[in-house]
């Protein structure tokens, strides 16, 4: 859900085997963590961010394939 309190669930949909980059970057655009950097399957896959340590604020996930690049934006609540 977005926005969320503690931990956010990230889903995307792959055509087919790929590389993946999942990074969280903050409202500033510094990177801030790199959850994924690994091949993964096609179909729906879920990746989950522990944002405890982090302040309220907006937060950016972007993932990237070897076909696609998506940006989405969540904001993280207190």
């Amino acid at each position: 859900p977005n926005p969320f309190s503690n931990t956010a669930q990230i889903s995307f949909v792959l055509e087919r085997n790929s590389a993946v980059t999942v990074e969280i970057y903050n409202h500033s655009g510094q990177m801030i963590e790199r959850l994924v950097n690994q091949n993964m399957q096609e179909g729906l896959n879920e990746i989950s961010w522990d944002a405890g340590n982090n302040v309220s604020g907006v937060y950016f996930f972007r993932i990237v394939s070897e076909k696609q690049v998506m940006t989405k934006k969540a904001l993280l609540v207190r």
